[in-house]
């Protein structure tokens, strides 16, 4: 009798570790879209500042730090080329935003709205990309997670 219960044990362990895996990457998949979520905001956020109110780097972090209390935001020093971007970033997207962030104040307003640009349009292609991995993640990574404790199961009977 405590044979099979130890086996019924472990196969529901086996089952819930396999859940959790499937759960751990869907949310994985849900912070990396939220992060470019956010970036897009602040990019578009700073672009505006700069071309309509012509704001200063300290004033411009300054204004989205109370508009946006975002954790990897408020980390940063205090001007706009010393923030970095969320961590949560696979490192190719990281080395965009980060390289974007570097250059800011560091050359005129018409050469800064280009970057901007490119790092909003480069921002859309990634975020249009994570929203298919996440959807996939969703419909995917549970069931995979799910199969795969079952499997476990088949090997500990």
């Amino acid at each position: 009798m405590s044979g099979g219960v130890l086996r019924l044990a472990g196969a529901l362990l086996a089952l819930s570790a396999g859940y959790g895996w499937g759960t751990a990457r869907v949310e994985q998949a849900r912070r990396h879209t939220q992060a470019l979520d956010e970036m897009g905001r602040v990019l578009d956020f700073i672009r505006a500042a700069i071309l309509y109110r012509e704001m200063d780097s300290a004033e411009i972090l300054h204004q989205l730090r109370a508009q946006m209390p975002l954790a990897w935001l408020c980390e940063s020093g205090d001007a706009l080329c010393t923030v970095h971007p969320p961590t949560v970033l696979p490192p190719c997207q990281y080395a965009v935003f980060a390289e974007c962030f570097a250059g800011l104040g560091r050359c005129g307003t018409r050469e800064t709205v280009r970057r901007l640009d490119y790092c909003l349009a480069r921002c859309a292609e990634f975020r249009a990309c994570a929203g298919r991995e996440e959807e996939k993640a969703k419909k995917l990574y549970r069931q995979a997670g799910l199969c795969l404790g079952a499997l476990a199961v088949l090997f500990l009977l």
